[in-house]
C-alpha cells in the first residue's frame, strides 16, 4: 500500500474513531478517501501551525456528511482540535457544509473569484492560492451548481478544483447514476471546466488529475470512481511523523509569504483589507460624495425613481472610495445620470473600474451564493445588485449568510407594476426577510435615508444586510413640506436621532411637540402617503407624530428610552404596502395596521395603493375610527366630535 492510501486508511480509521457512530464514516463515498490524501499530500497548501493564514488553500467541504473526513485529514496532518473548531467558529468550513446541496458549490466559485480580484490588485506575489472543494455527487446535479458552473467558466477562475464521487449510494445507483453523471459532466464542459475521471485506488491517476488542475486555464472537476481498494478501518493510525514533508512544504511557503508581505508595497493595504477595516475617514468621504448631489432638484420630474436614483448614487460613491467594494449584479444596470461628471471622492474609481462589477444575469441563487465566497475568503466586500422579485431565488442563499455571520450587502430594487411586475406583487418578502436571523433589512423612504442605509449596511457586521429601494408614485411635497433635513450631513451611528437608529420622529405634531394624539408608522415610500395623511389630520386639530422605521434591527438595539421617545403612548397606526405580520410589535395592543395581507393586481403603483386602502383619506379614516373621533359635517375641513 502507497504513502497515500496509508494516509486514506488513518483517516479513516481516525474518523470513526471521532464520529459518534460508524454509520456516520459509511455514508462517505469511499472513493473521496484516496482522493483526500493524495491531495492533501500532494498539492495542498497549508500549514497546520498557521490554519488561517491568508494565502493558505481554501479546503472546504459541501456538506455536513463530509465534515468527518476534513477533521481526519487536518488532524492528521499536525491541525490541532481547537484549531479545527476555530475554523468552523469562523464560517469557513460551517459555512459551505451547512447550506442545501448546491450552495457549497456557489460558495467555492465565490472563494475562487475573492483569489483572482485580490491577486489582480497586489499580485501573484501576496495572493496565488488555490479553491479545492470536496463535494458529493448530489450537490453537481442542483440548478445553484449549474449556475454557477457557467459563471466560473466565464470569469475564467482557473484556480477553482471539485472532487467528487462519481457515485453517492444515498441519491443515485445503477445506470441512472451513470445516466446522470454523464449529463453533469457535458454540462460542467460546455460550461467552460476542464473534467477528468480517476480511479480512486490509482493514487498516480488522481495525482495526475490535479496536477492538471493546477496547470490548466479553466476550472476543473475531477470525479473520482470507486476501485477495487479502498481504504479499511482496519490499519492503524499512522506515526504524524510520516507526514512531516507535507507540513514542512506548508511552513516553507508561508514564511516565504511572510518575507514577500514584508517587503511589498502595499502591505498595510493588503493587511487593512484582510482584517475587514474599513478605509479611515470614510464617514467623512462619503457625506462629501453624498452632500455633492442634491436629490430633491428633479423630485418633481420624476418622483417614482427618487428613492432608487439615490440608492444607485450611493453605490456609486462607496465603489469610488472602498477599493473592496465588489458588485454582483443581475443586469448591466448603471448608475444614475448626475450634472456632476464624478462626485467628491468618486474619482479614485468608478463603479465598473477594475474589475470591481460582475454581471451574472438572471442567476441570483449562484449570485448570492458566490457572494458568501466572497465574504468568507476575505479582502472583499460583496454587494449584490437585482430585482425585488427575485428575493425567493436568494433566500438559500441569504440564509447561508445569516447562519454563517457574512457580512454582505443585496440592494433590491422593487418592481415597476408599469411594466408588468403587477402580476408579482410582494406582500410577504418584506416580514420574510424580517424574519430571518442575523439579517438586517433597510426599506428607505428618502434620499437621506439611502444614504444612512448603505452606511449602516456596511457597519452591521452580524450576517447579510438587504436594503430595498422602493418606488413611490406619489406627487412631490410643496417647498414648504419637504424634509429639509433629506440633504443634510448623514447621520452616524452616535447620532442622537435620525435613520442610522432603525426608527426616527420626521415629524412632531403642529401645535405641541409634547403630547400626542395618535401616532403614524410607515417605511419606504409609503411615508410620502403617511405625510399627506398627517396634514389632513392637522387639520382637523389632531396632533399627530410621524415616524419613519426604514430598519428594524436597528431600532430593537436602541434602549427602551429612545424607542419609547419615537414610538410615544399615544394610540399607533402602522402604513406598508405589504403583510402586516410582525408590526404588532410596535403597534401595541391598541394600535392598528394599513396594508395588505393577500396578493392583488395592479398595473400601477396608484391602483396598487388604491386596492391596498394606503390612501391619505383611507389613513385619516383609520385614525377616527381608532380615536373615536368624527369630522363636522357643516365643517370639512376641521371641528371634532368625540
Amino acid at each position: 500500500m502507497d504513502s497515500a492510501l496509508q494516509f486514506a486508511a488513518a483517516a479513516r480509521t481516525l474518523a470513526s474513531q471521532l464520529a459518534p457512530s460508524a454509520t456516520v464514516v459509511d455514508a462517505i463515498p469511499a472513493a473521496l478517501w484516496p482522493a483526500v490524501a493524495v491531495l492533501c499530500e500532494k498539492a495542498l497548501r497549508f500549514d497546520p501551525a498557521y490554519g488561517l493564514w491568508p494565502d493558505r488553500d481554501r479546503f472546504v467541504v459541501s456538506s455536513p456528511r463530509l465534515l468527518p473526513l476534513r477533521q481526519a485529514f487536518l488532524r492528521l496532518a499536525g491541525r490541532s482540535e481547537d484549531e479545527s473548531a476555530s475554523t468552523e467558529t469562523t464560517g469557513e468550513l460551517y459555512g459551505l457544509a451547512g447550506g442545501l446541496a448546491g450552495q457549497a458549490v456557489a460558495s467555492a466559485t465565490g472563494m475562487a473569484l475573492g483569489e483572482k480580484i485580490l491577486a489582480r490588485r497586489f499580485g501573484h506575489s501576496l495572493v496565488n492560492h488555490r479553491t479545492w472543494l470536496i463535494a458529493l455527487s448530489g450537490d453537481l446535479y442542483t440548478g445553484v451548481a449549474l449556475e454557477a458552473a457557467i459563471l466560473a467558466g466565464r470569469f475564467g477562475l482557473d484556480r477553482l478544483t471539485i472532487i467528487v464521487a462519481a457515485s453517492d449510494p444515498q441519491t443515485m445507483d445503477g445506470n441512472a447514476a451513470e445516466e446522470d453523471i454523464g449529463q453533469m459532466l457535458g454540462s460542467f464542459e460546455a460550461s467552460g471546466w476542464s473534467t477528468r475521471r480517476a480511479d480512486a485506488s490509482d493514487t498516480a491517476a488522481i495525482s495526475a488529475a490535479i496536477t492538471s488542475s493546477q496547470r490548466g486555464r479553466k476550472p476543473s472537476l475531477i470525479l473520482c470512481e470507486a476501485g477495487s481498494e479502498t481504504p479499511s478501518t482496519s490499519v492503524s493510525v499512522s506515526p504524524a511523523a510520516l507526514w512531516d514533508p507535507t507540513k514542512s512544504r506548508g511552513r516553507a511557503a508561508r514564511r516565504a509569504w511572510l518575507r514577500r508581505l514584508n517587503h511589498h508595497a502595499q502591505r498595510a493595504e493588503f493587511e487593512r483589507i484582510i482584517s475587514g477595516r474599513l478605509t479611515s475617514g470614510l464617514d467623512d468621504d462619503f457625506n462629501r460624495g453624498w452632500t455633492g448631489q442634491q436629490w430633491t432638484e428633479n423630485q418633481s420630474v420624476n418622483s417614482a425613481q427618487t428613492i432608487i436614483r439615490a440608492g444607485l448614487y450611493g453605490h456609486t460613491v462607496l465603489s469610488g472610495l472602498l477599493p473592496e467594494f465588489t458588485t454582483l449584479r443581475t443586469s448591466n444596470l448603471r448608475h444614475p445620470p448626475s450634472r456632476r461628471k464624478t462626485g467628491p471622492g468618486v474619482s479614485k474609481a468608478g463603479p465598473l473600474a477594475l474589475g470591481k462589477s460582475y454581471v451574472c444575469g438572471p442567476r441570483e441563487p449562484a449570485m448570492v451564493g458566490m457572494m458568501n465566497g466572497l465574504a468568507l475568503h476575505g479582502g472583499v466586500i460583496p454587494c449584490g445588485m437585482a430585482p425585488l422579485h427575485s428575493v425567493d431565488r436568494m433566500r438559500p442563499a441569504l440564509r447561508f449568510a445569516a447562519l454563517a455571520k457574512q457580512r454582505l450587502i443585496c440592494a433590491l430594487i422593487e418592481s415597476d407594476p408599469d411594466l408588468g411586475a403587477g402580476m408579482w406583487q410582494q406582500v410577504e418578502q418584506l416580514a420574510s426577510l424580517r424574519a430571518m436571523p442575523n439579517l438586517a433589512l433597510f426599506r428607505p423612504a428618502n434620499a437621506r435615508e439611502a444614504a444612512a442605509a448603505w452606511s449602516s449596511a456596511l457597519a452591521w457586521r452580524t450576517g447579510p444586510s438587504v436594503i430595498v429601494f422602493g418606488r413611490t408614485s406619489a406627487p412631490p411635497c410643496p417647498a414648504d413640506a419637504l424634509d429639509q433635513r433629506e440633504t443634510d450631513t448623514i447621520d452616524g451611528p452616535g447620532a442622537l436621532s435620525g435613520p442610522s437608529r432603525g426608527g426616527y420622529i420626521i415629524e412632531f405634531p403642529v401645535q405641541d411637540h409634547g403630547k400626542r394624539d395618535v401616532t403614524l408608522i410607515a417605511s419606504g415610500p409609503e411615508i410620502a402617503v403617511a405625510r399627506r395623511a398627517k396634514a389632513l389630520l392637522d387639520k382637523e386639530g389632531l396632533l399627530v407624530a410621524l415616524v419613519s422605521l426604514p430598519c428594524w434591527e436597528l431600532f430593537t438595539r436602541q434602549d427602551h428610552a429612545y424607542r419609547a421617545f419615537v414610538l410615544g403612548e399615544a394610540p399607533r397606526v402602522a402604513i406598508e404596502a405589504a403583510s402586516g405580520f410582525g408590526w404588532e410589535r410596535w403597534l401595541g395592543g391598541g394600535g392598528v395596521f394599513i396594508g395588505t395581507d393577500e396578493f392583488d393586481l395592479a398595473s400601477c403603483f396608484g391602483a396598487l395603493y388604491q386596492n391596498f386602502g394606503i390612501t391619505p383619506e383611507a389613513i385619516r379614516d383609520h385614525v377616527h375610527d381608532l380615536l373615536g373621533t368624527t369630522r363636522t359635517a357643516a365643517d370639512p375641513h376641521g371641528g371634532l366630535h368625540h
